[in-house]
């Protein structure tokens, strides 16, 4: 188990160990020797920790929920500026060493744009009628050209004259 002082940004720093490994092998990494620099923004990172922790906090209260999580993402180049993956890595009550921030885990109504977005581009308006009707989806065949259909939904949604064309509405709940 590693010390709590041997290691910062736990979650950020064992993804890039791993990623690492998955490039240069184990036996290099273990080695040591490697120049690494990385996206990490310390004082973000310190704050990330800081907000996870006292929300963590308040959340056991509230919500009987013992966990927080952080990511904060550079919308310019992608680059992860701080990683939070659980309120405290060290604790194993709460299954810190999880890194929720890239756990695979249901999207909830977080996915709510992009469903909008892919509607809009198929030609739904907000005033569109849609069945609540259960679906089950048997596998994942076609998962590349789902990728290629989400990239696609985000350029529609970083080009606001496309949104303006709508007529600029948001369907209610939906928050862009």
């Amino acid at each position: 188990k590693p010390k709590r002082e041997s290691i910062r940004a736990p979650h950020f720093s064992l993804m890039v160990r791993d990623q690492l490994i998955a490039r240069y092998g184990e036996r290099i990494v273990e080695q040591g020797g490697l120049n690494v620099t990385t996206t990490l923004d310390w004082p973000l990172q310190e704050a990330a920790e800081k907000a996870a922790r006292e929300v963590g906090e308040e959340n056991v209260k509230k919500f009987n929920a013992a966990n927080a999580a952080a990511v904060a993402i550079d919308p310019i180049d992608g680059a992860i500026r701080a990683m939070v993956g659980s309120r405290d890595y060290f604790n194993s009550e709460i299954d810190g060493q999880v890194n929720v921030t890239t756990r695979l885990r249901q999207p909830g109504s977080s996915i709510k744009p992009f469903m909008y977005a892919a509607g809009f581009l198929r030609g739904f308006t907000p005033e569109t009628v849609l069945e609540d009707i259960k679906v089950t989806f048997q596998d994942i065949a076609g998962i590349d050209e789902a990728k290629d259909e989400l990239w696609e939904i985000v350029e529609f949604l970083k080009d606001t004259e496309k949104f303006k064309k709508l007529g600029g509405k948001i369907p209610k709940g939906c928050l862009l």
